[in-house]
């Protein structure tokens, strides 16, 4: 699986600024987040965290997108593929959960 994975992963490191200008966005806001922690307390989410968690539901949603567009070696990578889907699917709707949960503290 992870020689799978490697061979979609290489398209995804093709990706356009606009992904490295993401990780330089996250590196800057590491001091807010754990300023944020600090005045909120371990039971509140900062936006900066639900924020972090949308970046890598749309990471893993373009992993996916890449390794369909590249096409299937064989059944089991489309299997494999459609298992990822519907953790995607988890993943997307357990994020609309946790941005719920930080608006309403």
């Amino acid at each position: 699986m992870n020689n799978e994975i490697g061979g979609h992963l290489k398209a995804v490191n093709q990706a356009p600024a606009r992904m490295s200008a993401q990780s330089g966005a996250a590196s800057r806001t590491t001091k807010k987040l754990k300023a944020d922690q600090k005045t909120a307390g371990l039971t509140k989410l900062a936006k900066v965290e639900t924020v972090a968690l949308w970046h890598a539901v749309n990471w893993m949603e373009v992993v996916l997108r890449e390794w369909k567009r590249d096409g299937f070696k064989d059944d089991q990578d489309q299997a494999q593929h459609e298992v990822q889907r519907q953790h995607l699917t988890t993943a997307k709707r357990a994020l609309r959960n946790v941005n719920a949960i930080r608006k309403e503290q």
